[in-house]
């Protein structure tokens, strides 16, 4: 459940981070957050809370977004699938 909680926060990092037109390394800067971990936001590493709020700061999200419950908001995160993928093109 850990793994899946990671990736629900590395999909929302990656949408605010598309939608601000920022690469990972841009990122990785403005936040002063290791470079590598934006990169392993795929539910196989973990984040300090720390380097977490300079990230959402950064990115000026919405903490409360990131704590949604993955099981009852798949949709959403289906939607946030489709966002990323309109941000990526």
């Amino acid at each position: 459940q850990d793994t899946e909680f990671i990736k629900h926060i590395g999909k929302i990092i990656r949408f605010y981070r598309l939608k601000n037109n920022l690469t990972q390394e841009q990122l990785s800067e403005y936040a002063d957050a290791p470079a590598d971990l934006l990169v392993k936001l795929t539910g196989e590493s973990k984040i300090s809370l720390s380097v977490l709020s300079k990230i959402i700061n950064t990115l000026k999200i919405d903490a409360n977004e990131l704590f949604w419950s993955t099981d009852t908001h798949t949709s959403e995160s289906q939607q946030l699938d489709n966002q990323i993928a309109l941000y990526a093109k």
